[in-house]
């Protein structure tokens, strides 16, 4: 009952500022043009800043619990392959493959990770958790970078052609990404007169994605969306957490090791997938839709997995 309380407690909020927003769209106090201009302040700044900021704060040394980390971002590797050979055979608007796929391999780890874990094991156990942070930031935004150019055409690319790498290394996220890495290996450190402003900045990061998401949404869209949101919430929070906690466990892994997989395989759809999607001409409705139904539906379904996994005695 407590963890269940605690996944609540967690995303609650979260679902409340989507909320806010859809209302503020519906007030006239969010137009189309500032949902635009908010948009790009978010992806071209605020979560750059982020970014670097959570790599500078948890540091690479989650890089050094080497078979963990290369475990987790094998396991993602592989599930955006399996997407991106699956979704185009059900799903026709390659723009919508981006977004679904997307919306199904990439988790609010960030957000939910540390805390969740922290509450179940305490503070002194939160070695595996921290050590994703890093990786997870890395792979999960070059991944969702390569999808999303690859299905913003009209039709089939090579993915490794210039523009596909131009469009990757470009990426303000992919840029951040690598800055903070470069920065944590640096042996001095950002003076706090520059480093508060990155701090501040990044503060905003994620209640303004999260505004700019609830005044995207619109009921209408999700009628015609039904199939492929159906397909994308059930495929995040059911079918990989099902399959890749099962070859966590099979691998032998328990307990505070275990328990950030929990959320980076089955914990809701990041709150960035949408500012990307609607920057790199992907379905921005339907990732918005991505974000709050398994935002919505994850409260119920990671307090299955945990009451699931800890009644077996792995955590």
């Amino acid at each position: 009952m407590e963890s269940f309380l605690f996944t609540v407690n967690a995303l609650v909020p979260t679902f409340a500022i989507v909320i806010l927003g859809y209302i503020l769209k519906r007030c006239g106090l969010f137009t189309k043009e500032f949902l635009n201009v908010a948009n790009k302040l978010c992806f071209r700044v605020a979560l750059p800043c982020l970014l670097f900021k959570n790599i500078s704060q948890f540091g690479i040394e989650g890089f050094l619990k080497g078979p963990y980390i290369i475990f987790a971002a094998v396991c993602i590797i592989i599930i955006v392959v399996l997407l991106m050979l699956f979704i185009p055979k059900i799903v026709s608007d390659r723009r919508k493959c981006g977004s679904m796929v997307q919306g199904i391999f990439r988790s609010n780890y960030i957000i939910l990770g540390i805390p969740i874990v922290a509450n179940m094991f305490g503070e002194e156990h939160m070695a595996s958790a921290s050590a994703l942070v890093p990786i997870s930031i890395i792979v999960f935004n070059f991944l969702a970078v390569m999808v999303l150019s690859y299905f913003s055409r009209e039709k089939d690319v090579n993915a490794f052609s210039w523009d596909m790498v131009k469009n990757i290394i470009t990426n303000p996220l992919i840029i951040a990404s690598l800055i903070g890495v470069i920065y944590e290996m640096l042996p001095v450190k950002l003076p706090n007169i520059l480093y508060k402003p990155i701090s501040d900045l990044a503060s905003i990061a994620t209640p303004l994605a999260l505004l700019t998401v609830g005044g995207q949404f619109e009921f209408k869209t999700v009628i015609s969306n039904k199939k492929e949101l159906s397909i994308a919430v059930i495929g995040r929070l059911i079918v990989v957490p099902l399959i890749f906690l099962s070859i966590a466990i099979m691998l032998g892994y328990k307990g505070a090791d275990l328990a950030p997989l929990i959320v980076l395989f089955g914990g809701p759809t990041a709150v960035s997938s949408y500012v990307m999607a609607k920057d790199m001409d992907c379905d921005s409705d339907l990732a918005a839709q991505i974000i709050i139904f398994t935002t919505l539906f994850s409260m119920a379904s990671l307090f299955g997995w945990v009451f699931l996994l800890k009644g077996m005695n792995y955590l």
